[in-house]
């Protein structure tokens, strides 16, 4: 049976469940059609594949579609305003205490931030993927032990090609 009630359009909805009130947040990661959830009176934060100890696959190994990074930094951004004691991500350990909450959030935040901004960057300067693949720098407190699910160099390659494209001058 089709839902009835959906969610607006890229909107945050608040709700009351079973007497909780409940904000239900877009929270495009792996699917366009993520959410995640703020349960204020628990200080309680619900996400799907947002907040992970490892950098986030901006690239799919299997050839799924482009995980746009300014999508998803713009979403985590709504996290980063909850003042969460507790952090349940449906692909990561629990995470405990309002600080280690927000460090995790900003963690997440900086890898993609640094991956989008320095490809933009290396596109500008006229630097095909290969250069930027091989130029691209990052925080070893970023990188280091966070790449279990790809390379940097391939997620760059991901941004490089969704930003340029058939356009690359590359005829083959």
């Amino acid at each position: 049976v089709p839902p009835e009630k959906l969610f607006p359009f890229e909107k945050t909805v608040e709700l009351l469940i079973a007497g909780e009130p409940v904000e239900v947040a877009p929270l495009r990661t792996d699917t366009t059609d993520s959410v995640g959830f703020w349960f204020p009176k628990r200080k309680l934060l619900v996400t799907n594949f947002m907040v992970t100890p490892v950098i986030f696959n901006i690239f799919t190994l299997r050839g799924g579609r482009y995980r746009d990074p300014a999508v998803m930094i713009s979403d985590a951004r709504w996290l980063a305003t909850k003042d969460a004691e507790l952090l349940l991500d449906i692909h990561n350990n629990p995470i405990k205490g309002a600080a280690e909450v927000q460090a995790a959030i900003e963690r997440n935040v900086d890898q993609l931030q640094q991956i989008n901004d320095q490809t933009i960057r290396l596109i500008a300067r006229g630097l095909d993927a290969r250069q930027v693949a091989e130029a691209i720098t990052m925080s070893p407190s970023l990188r280091d032990g966070a790449e279990l699910y790809g390379q940097v160099e391939s997620h760059v390659r991901a941004v490089w090609n969704a930003n340029r494209d058939w356009f690359g001058s590359d005829v083959y």
